[in-house]
């Protein structure tokens, strides 16, 4: 056997030696179609196959197969799109074989709870135009549609494109289905007007909707309404001991989870630094950041701080006495449901929904603070009152009143029922 030290000796005289090199492929190629020749290959595949099956007509193959839904979360600021379609996914019959298509980086996240997850790039990650993209998407998904023999398109996100549409529309008795989130930012989607070509759309409730002046919500009548959508029920919560213990957290101290968002539109360092800093007038709370998956960059790593990195964050809410959190779909009606008081820090930009009137609604009914980034000197004032146990549990309290049941299982039945599946 050689050392290590002869065969680079070897390599780098064939290498000064064309003939040599030569030979030396010839033999390789000799004995590789010998030991793995194609008929070898073949003769192996027939052995681990074994015999045919008699052929059976396409329509037959068809209803023995279950049926399939595409869901296709779009490219979001954080993983609100996705969350809600892996939340319908795990609801659905076994009837039904849900497949993703995703446009985020997160397809991970999605095979982690084991469905297939194909991968297109969205527009903002391939820097094209959206007249030069969105062709491009329709090729793809009428070639996805096909391969897969999809029974129903599911779409969840703000812009459904006419290459998407047209895609699925284009697919024989494929249907489609808009996953259509409310409180809206005061533009409308340019593809709004599309919601004509839909066979259903839902709308997840929203515990603040009567404070959606969005563009959808005179719309409603479109759309079946479901209670708001979440990805886990309370009992897939770990308890307290178990959360601690997961995070490396000591139970004898009060521990405050960050959730500030994705980044993407919002300088989540510089805001994450502003309230560290205050929190650091508490020297017995445990700090714990939250990072994103798909967020735009990796947080730094805060003196005396944890981080907190997977997904689903909300299995670990246990382990938490409040939190300073954006107020997001997905997140405002987890902490409310799950019971976790929390400061709401709402992301206003003018590309997002409409945070600041959840945020508002929470601190209305006394489930939660609303707090804006130029008034972070007030945060220390409000953890505060989030220590006391008095307090705490009074907002935690108001949060279980306004809180509903989850609409996974409802949007979950709407899609099925499109499909044909009881």
């Amino acid at each position: 056997m050689w050392t290590p030290e002869q065969a680079i000796a070897t390599i780098k005289e064939l290498f000064s030696d064309e003939a040599a090199l030569q030979a030396a492929r010839d033999t390789c190629l000799h004995h590789c179609k010998f030991q793995f020749s194609a008929s070898a290959h073949r003769d192996k595949i027939r052995i681990l196959v074994g015999k045919s099956p008699a052929s059976m007509p396409a329509r037959a193959k068809r209803s023995q197969r279950r049926k399939r839904a595409l869901l296709v979360p779009s490219n979001g600021v954080g993983l609100g799109h996705v969350t809600r379609l892996l939340a319908i996914a795990r609801r659905m019959d076994h009837q039904i074989e849900p497949i993703f298509l995703t446009f985020a980086q997160a397809a991970s996240t999605i095979e982690s709870f084991g469905y297939l997850a194909e991968y297109f790039p969205s527009q903002s990650d391939t820097g094209a135009s959206m007249a030069n993209w969105d062709p491009w998407l329709q090729y793809e998904l009428s070639d996805l549609l096909d391969r897969y023999d999809i029974d129903v398109v599911v779409y969840d996100g703000n812009n459904p494109s006419d290459g998407l549409v047209n895609a699925a529309l284009a697919n024989g008795g494929c249907r489609l289905v808009w996953v259509r989130r409310g409180m809206g930012g005061a533009t409308p989607s340019p593809y709004l007007d599309n919601s004509r070509f839909f066979d259903c759309i839902i709308e997840p409730g929203e515990i603040a909707g009567d404070r959606d002046t969005g563009p959808t919500a005179l719309r409603r009548h479109e759309a079946i309404m479901v209670n708001p959508i979440r990805l886990l029920s309370r009992d897939e919560l770990l308890p307290r001991e178990e959360a601690l213990a997961a995070l490396g957290l000591s139970a004898d101290r009060p521990v405050a989870l960050l959730q500030l968002g994705g980044g993407s539109n919002r300088d989540i360092l510089s805001l994450a630094d502003r309230v560290i800093t205050e929190l650091k007038a508490f020297s017995e709370l445990q700090i714990v950041m939250a990072e994103w998956q798909n967020g735009l960059c990796q947080l730094p790593h805060w003196p005396n701080t944890h981080v907190l990195r997977g997904f689903p964050i909300s299995r670990y809410f246990n382990a938490f006495n409040f939190s300073i959190a954006a107020a997001g779909y997905n997140t405002f009606h987890e902490v409310l449901a799950f019971g976790l008081p929390t400061i709401f820090l709402a992301n206003r930009h003018p590309s997002m929904d409409d945070q600041a009137a959840r945020a508002e609604f929470a601190q209305e009914n006394g489930a939660g603070f609303d707090l804006s980034d130029d008034q972070l000197f007030h945060l220390p004032a409000l953890c505060e009152a989030l220590l006391n146990d008095k307090a705490r549990s009074y907002v935690r309290q108001q949060c279980l009143g306004l809180a509903r049941d989850n609409g996974a299982r409802e949007a979950a039945s709407a899609v099925m029922n499109l499909m044909g599946v009881e």
